[in-house]
């Protein structure tokens, strides 16, 4: 045979197939009718000429009949069996030939002219089958296989590399290596084996093998595996086999078949491996300006090292564009190559709580956590045994040290913990955070600094101080990680202090994972509530947390341990939970909840104490200035919402409050909007109300006890006022 035409007439809805010339093609026609054999086929026509005779026959579905075939002698030489049919629709629920039929009619004759295209010609409709290619380097190539190898790829956006070998006449090998999933375009005796089979294996084997050698050796911390690598392969195959063994019940897979018994043994050639090690070199592991261009997401600064197996890089999150200048002026301290181990990531507030959450919904309506999951390299789903996969092996959470910054941490560790559980338990740990002071005393007299990691352990210290050496220290607080200078950014990182600052987090029982189910699932509600009446209980008795790690036994014999000792390299999950976590959900109450003494949440008492500190705030001021002078007095630590406090205070209309304590001096919002239409806190004015003093008598202001912050006395507990406030 040298000569393959299809004809496809959708008009009609006939195929015709005509193997033409070379050796004699003969067909030996039935004597009867075989209802099995042609159960697909609603006519069929076969028309074969050989040794100077013709011989035709039709099978008719309808009539369930064949007619007898009836040599005739041509004087033609024409060599040729034509085979001309028209399916039967009906048993496939169609009425004609659809594209999609059509499309795949097309693809085996391509298929057809990349096989066997040196041997003879392919046509289509009339139509040479040139295997015509688009990129114009690669137009010389003149092996059919490979021409067909090389449209395959044009067809795609990527520049992929390309290679191809050929060993005798039995085996054509092409492949490419990129990003994705194991793909390979197979052929066994020109018979399209599109599940694969021993001979992909046989060959595919060979590539993985070698490339995992290789790499493994140049990359000695890489750890690949066969897995990983076969990922990265895209190979077509054209193997011709004596008697190859076929999937019977899916024409589309051969094997069975040994690589002994092939027929043929093929060893790819030591050049075709060295270039795939080369190629595959370049992806697994690209050079900075590559893996740069996959990671585009704004205001991250990523490792240049990240991606790359061999290097354990981390991920610093950290709360805030002015904490991203901190964590960056400390890493600026190190040596280049730790300094390409190290990337950057702020994040704009918080993290919503994902908990029962679709991970693919999260991806949709959450940017960041969308981000994350790029920047860290996972993968939806995925379960990670070790770390070696994702494109860096640590995530260390810097973030304010006061109650929001713990929530911020925990809302991190739950996301994770939603939709990858197993980098949890995963050793080394995957999780770290970086802790900096909260608060700090600086000698006036002498040059000493003494440096407080928790409210709690500051407390303590400034208890033991008598009155005249209070004096001699300046107590500076650290609201956010913006109030460190770049100095002192740069001193956390440096040499031994960085293994100061660091500490692991840790998956040690299945307590760890409970913990942090009780603190973000939404189907532990009464779990979560007696976790926090817990820790109410625990700031009731007013147990102090000292800078050692020591067990307190409380209510249901659960110990609980101290966590903020910055010397401690190590916590556990339920230490956290316990320990951070809940003094946040205490506090988030605290402030949601007006006490029941004065009716007051504790930001309104402090705008209330710095306004009968203001000589009982008679002289109006704008809201703005106001807020800074409470901001001052009252030692307050979350100025973002103090004006919107201050406002509240001071409406008046229907629905807000019975009493306003402030008067609204100008546009301070209506109840159409619930107060949300108010002016900017630059536009409008207040003052203390007249009627403020009568309720909180000022004779009783030296009764009352006072807080003390920052080193200096602030509003009291609570105020004693002649009316209860929280019924009104």
């Amino acid at each position: 045979m040298d000569t393959l035409m299809v004809n496809i007439d959708r008009k009609e809805n006939l195929i015709e197939i005509c193997a033409k010339g070379g050796n004699e093609i003969r067909i030996d026609v039935a004597e009867e009718f075989h209802p099995q054999i042609f159960y697909y086929f609603e006519d069929l026509k076969i028309d074969t000429v050989y040794h100077g005779k013709r011989d035709e026959q039709a099978f008719l579905q309808k009539d369930k009949s064949a007619n007898k075939p009836l040599p005739k002698s041509v004087k033609s030489r024409a060599k040729y069996t034509k085979v001309k049919y028209k399916p039967d629709f009906g048993k496939f629920g169609i009425t004609k030939l659809e594209d999609d039929d059509v499309a795949v009619l097309n693809r085996r004759v391509v298929d057809m002219a990349g096989c066997l295209g040196e041997k003879l010609r392919v046509l289509l409709n009339r139509q040479e089958v040139m295997l015509i290619l688009k990129k114009v380097r690669h137009k010389k190539v003149m092996n059919p296989f490979e021409r067909y190898f090389h449209r395959f790829l044009d067809s795609t956006d990527d520049e992929l590399p390309r290679m191809f070998t050929k060993v005798q006449d039995n085996w054509e090998i092409c492949l490419s290596i990129r990003e994705g999933e194991f793909e390979q375009v197979s052929f066994v005796n020109s018979i399209a084996t599109v599940k694969g089979g021993s001979h992909v294996n046989h060959i595919t084997n060979q590539i993985t093998d070698h490339l995992i050698k290789v790499l493994n050796k140049k990359y000695k911390n890489a750890n690949l595996q066969a897995v990983h690598v076969k990922n990265y392969l895209w190979v077509f195959v054209n193997a011709f086999i004596d008697n190859p063994t076929i999937d019977a019940e899916a024409l589309g897979q051969e094997t069975l078949i040994q690589p002994n018994s092939f027929g043929s043994q093929f060893k790819l050639p030591k050049q075709f491996l060295e270039q795939a090690a080369k190629h595959a070199e370049e992806i697994l592991f690209p050079e900075e300006w590559k893996r740069r261009l996959k990671i585009q997401i704004p205001k991250l600064i990523d490792a240049k090292l990240a991606g790359i197996p061999s290097y354990e890089c981390t991920l610093i999150v950290v709360e805030g564009d002015s904490a991203m200048s901190l964590a960056r002026a400390g890493i600026a301290t190190f040596n280049r190559e730790t300094r390409d181990l190290y990337g950057l990531y702020p994040l704009s507030g918080k993290l919503a709580n994902v908990r029962n959450t679709n991970v693919t919904k999260a991806m949709l309506d959450y940017v960041e956590v969308k981000n994350l999951k790029k920047i860290l390299g996972l993968k939806i789903g995925a379960h990670y045994e070790n770390l070696s996969s994702l494109r860096y092996r640590r995530l260390m959470i810097m973030t304010d040290q006061d109650y929001d910054g713990y929530h911020i941490k925990g809302l991190i560790i739950n996301l994770i913990y939603s939709f990858w559980p197993s980098l949890l338990t995963i050793k080394p740990s995957f999780f770290m955070e970086f802790k900096t002071p909260i608060i700090k005393a600086f000698g006036k007299k002498i040059a000493k600094e003494e440096k407080f990691y928790s409210k709690q352990d500051y407390e303590s210290w400034n208890a033991n101080l008598s009155g005249s050496s209070a004096s001699d220290w300046h107590i500076r607080y650290y609201k956010g990680l913006g109030t460190n200078t770049v100095k002192e950014g740069m001193e956390y990182f440096k040499g031994d202090e960085l293994g100061v600052h660091q500490r692991k987090f840790l998956w040690v029982t299945e307590l760890d994972t409970t913990s942090l189910d009780i603190a973000f699932s939404e189907n532990k509600i009464k779990e979560r509530k007696d976790w926090v009446r817990e820790g109410q209980l625990l700031q009731l008795s007013d147990l102090s947390l000292s800078q050692h790690v020591q067990p307190v036994v409380r209510q249901r014999h659960i110990t609980h341990y101290t966590v903020f000792n910055r010397l401690i390299p190590s916590v556990n999950f339920q230490e956290f939970v316990n320990d951070e976590l809940r003094p946040f959900a205490v506090e988030s109450i605290r402030r949601a909840i007006p006490c029941l003494l004065d009716g007051l949440k504790p930001s309104q008492r402090k705008v209330l104490y710095s306004a009968f500190k203001r000589e009982n705030f008679i002289k109006e001021a704008r809201v703005l200035d106001f807020s800074g002078y409470v901001s001052d007095a009252s030692a307050y630590h979350h100025g973002k919402n103090l004006d919107k406090t201050i406002i509240r205070m001071a409406q008046d209309f229907v629905g807000r409050s019975n009493i306003n304590l402030l008067l609204p001096l100008g546009q301070f919002g209506s109840r159409y909007k619930g107060g949300k239409d108010h002016a900017a806190s630059h536009y409008i004015n207040t003052k203390l109300s007249p009627i403020t003093r009568f309720i909180f008598v000022e004779d009783d202001d030296m009764l009352l006890s006072y807080l003390q912050e920052d080193g200096k006395s602030v509003e009291p507990k609570f105020y004693l006022p002649i009316i209860p406030l929280a019924r009104l």
